[in-house]
Parts: C-alpha cells; sequence; structure tokens
C-alpha cells in the first residue's frame, strides 16, 4: 500500500539509521514522508536524505494559510470526524500537559496533512517516533479512515509515554528495534497481544561498511576509536580519562572522537587538561558517506555511554561491527542481543575510565581476540541486522492488507 511516513524532522543528521530504512524502502514500496519541522539547521546533510527530499512534504507548524482552509474544509466536510480527531489529540497527550499542548498544536498540521494524504491516495500511515510523530500519524489515520502503526525506539517509549497504551491499541502494528523494548512496551500495555509487536532491528548496509579484517600488530599504535553526538549521554568524558591513564602507562595508542555536538570545547579542554590532547583527535560533524573510511581506522570502538539515558542498541556500534572493529560499551540492557550469543564485543563498567584502559591494555596485547571477535560480529550483522533483510520485513507489514495483531514476527 502507498504509505505515509510521519517525521519529528527530516532529514535529520542524528537519526541516519532512518534515512538508510527509507533509502531502502523506497525499493521496496511507495511512499511520502510528511515532515513536521523543517530540515534547515543540521550542520551536515547525509547525501542520501538530500536525495529523499523530493519525496517529502512539508507545512508551517501552525496556522499558515494552507493550513486553515484545510481545517476549514475538513470542518465543513464532516464536523463530527474533526471533533473526534480532535478530541483524539487530547487523549493522547494525557495525562501531561506540555505533551498535551504540544499535540494539540500540532492538531492543525496533522489536519493539511490528512487532506495531502487524499490527494496523493496514501493508504496507510506510519509515525517514526511513538510521540508526536505517532499522534500526527494517528489524527490522519482518523481523518481519512486508514491502518495506522508505529515505531518505538528509545525516549519516546521511556520517558515521554502520554497516550503510548492508546497509540497501541490503535495500531495496526508497533515496530520497535530490541527484545528489551517489548519488554518496556508490555509493561505499558499489558493486555496487548505480544505478537502484535514486532522486532526489527536497525539495519545497515553491508555493502556501504564492508569487512576489514583487523590489522593491529605490536610495533604500531593501538587506535581507539568512538562515534557520536557529543552530548552528556555518551559518556566520552570517561574514554578521554582512560587516554590520560594510557598515556601515563606509557602505551603507544591514538584515539579518534568522530561527531559534532555542544560539548566539544569543553571535551578538547579535557584532553589538553589530561596532557593527552595530541592523541585524541576531534573530528566533529561528519557525513555518512565518510564513516565507512573512520570506522576502517579503528581498532577497538568504544563507547561509555550513560545507561540512564540511554536505551536501545546504539546504531554507531552496529556499524562498527559490519566493519570488523570489536565494540566495548556499558552494560545497556539490550546489549546481550547484539554482543552476546556469541561473543563479539566487551562490557564495561559505567564511568570507569580504568576499566576502559585495562580493556586496551589487554586487547592490544592478544590482537588474536580482536579477530575473532571482528569475524563473529559481522558474521551476526550479515544475518540479523542486515538491511536488505529488515526493510523487506517493514515492507511487507505495510503491504499486507489484512495483517493483525496476531500476526507478527516472533520476538523471542
Amino acid at each position: 500500500m502507498k504509505t505515509a511516513f510521519v517525521f519529528s524532522q527530516f532529514p535529520c543528521y542524528d537519526e541516519a539509521f532512518m534515512l538508510r530504512e527509507m533509502d531502502f524502502l523506497q525499493k521496496e514500496i511507495e511512499y511520502i514522508i510528511l515532515s513536521i519541522k523543517k530540515a534547515d539547521r543540521d550542520p551536515v546533510v547525509h547525501a542520501a536524505g538530500a536525495a529523499l527530499k523530493q519525496k517529502t512534504c512539508y507545512s508551517r507548524l501552525f496556522w499558515s494559510r494552507r493550513v486553515l482552509l484545510a481545517n476549514l474544509a475538513a470542518f465543513i466536510a464532516s464536523p463530527l470526524r474533526y471533533l473526534k480527531a480532535l478530541i483524539l489529540a487530547v487523549r493522547l497527550g494525557f495525562p501531561d500537559p506540555e505533551f498535551m499542548g504540544k499535540s494539540l498544536a500540532l492538531f492543525p498540521q496533522a489536519v493539511y496533512f490528512a487532506a495531502l494524504c487524499r490527494t496523493r491516495e496514501i493508504a496507510a500511515v506510519h509515525g517514526q517516533w511513538a510521540t508526536y510523530p505517532a499522534v500526527t500519524a494517528a489524527v490522519i489515520a482518523v481523518f481519512n479512515g486508514i491502518p495506522f502503526s508505529f515505531t518505538g525506539h528509545a525516549h519516546d517509549i521511556y520517558l515521554k509515554t502520554a497516550g503510548l497504551k492508546l497509540k497501541m491499541e490503535m495500531a495496526r502494528f508497533i515496530l520497535t528495534c530490541t527484545r528489551d523494548n517489548v519488554r518496556r512496551l508490555l509493561s505499558v500495555a499489558p493486555a496487548l497481544p505480544s505478537d502484535k509487536i514486532r522486532v526489527v532491528h536497525h539495519g545497515v548496509d553491508c555493502r556501504r561498511y564492508p569487512f576489514r579484517p583487523p590489522s593491529f600488530h605490536a610495533g604500531r599504535e593501538f587506535r581507539i576509536l568512538s562515534v557520536g553526538s557529543l552530548f552528556e549521554c555518551k559518556g566520552f568524558e570517561y574514554l578521554i580519562d582512560a587516554c590520560r591513564i594510557l598515556n601515563e602507562k606509557g602505551v603507544d595508542f591514538r584515539c579518534r572522537i568522530v561527531g559534532g555536538g555542544y560539548l566539544e570545547e569543553k571535551l578538547k579542554e579535557r584532553a589538553r587538561a589530561a596532557a593527552v590532547g595530541g592523541l585524541v583527535e576531534f573530528t566533529g560533524y561528519q557525513s555518512q558517506e565518510k564513516m565507512p573510511e573512520h570506522y576502517r581506522w579503528g581498532d577497538l570502538f568504544v563507547l561509555p555511554a550513560v545507561t540512564r539515558i540511554h536505551w536501545g542498541i546504539p546504531n554507531v556500534l552496529i556499524e562498527a561491527l559490519a566493519s570488523g572493529v570489536p565494540v566495548a560499551c556499558t552494560p545497556l540492557p539490550s546489549l546481550p542481543e547484539l554482543i552476546g550469543n556469541p561473543v563479539c564485543g566487551f562490557t564495561i563498567p559505567e564511568g570507569d575510565a580504568g576499566s576502559i584502559a585495562g580493556l586496551v591494555r589487554r586487547v592490544a596485547s592478544d590482537p588474536g581476540v580482536l579477530g575473532e571477535y571482528a569475524r563473529r560480529g559481522r558474521r551476526k550483522i550479515e544475518e540479523e541486522w542486515d538491511i536488505v533483510r529488515t526493510s523487506a520485513i517493514i515492507a511487507g507489514l505495510l503491504n499486507d492488507t489484512g495483517t493483525t495483531h496476531n500476526r507478527g514476527q516472533d520476538h523471542g
């Protein structure tokens, strides 16, 4: 079925995993993208995002002339349906006043998008987050009498949960990216049939991230890689402190932190104060097209994420494993799904720079472990995270006009 995908913002620099998904889905289904916000402030626009802008529809958030006319036409054509959809927006924001206020502010735009979907003969609508995109998608579905579904990822199912139970009950199916997220969703709606929720991992294009056997050997500097936005949730300060320890121990290494964010200058100053300013490289914002080169550079990928503000499986870990770089991360609830059975990565204690430094010293002295973990990791990505497979599952769900709550994928 021709589908409309609702995003908070498309394209978005921090949502490269969604961009990959949309890029591959266009090979499988016909769709348009509805973007709640304009995409004009990101420091870097990935090439695939620029190409998909032609499929993306924008409107002003509040009362533009087009939005006003669409709302007047909708109310005149069916005042009862208009009021029903408005009441739904209120219910989807309850009991969070802030969430309700924003949902109501987005309502006129959702009505405009609903009219646009009718013009484009859209047969299904999917929200790409469980928050405002799902609210907008649900309103469109009510107006147009079409199936509604959504994807729940991270903070949108753990923090901003207003109306989540109702969205789950309304949805034809629900997508999420980890089995741990399924447990979370079922705790919100215990009576929901569990097979209404489908686990579909965030896929990676294995051709774009070709496998490179580990190349570290005695006599060469050990290369530590990390990737992510320079925010508190990534814990990069602990990685910098680990670099200080390694330097004091006389370890020959280099560290590269790929990404940008408001903490960049503060982290650089921390590196200088730790006397490792010349050993830690900050690349700033990078396009997706440059990422395979960075992964080829690294020997070990380290992400010292802060667990209380981190959910799901960080996509940078998936990209690293696809490239043949073993990973180390703090004990996020979903991490065992990626690096366990067979083991292809390391778990590091949160906020413990000494443990990071100790791990680097151990693997640098036994590079054979890196080779074995690299092969296991690549094999796991090919089997479970290949985007050709994951996008085909999503397309199949959207194309299946008979999909109901009792026709879901086994989420183990």
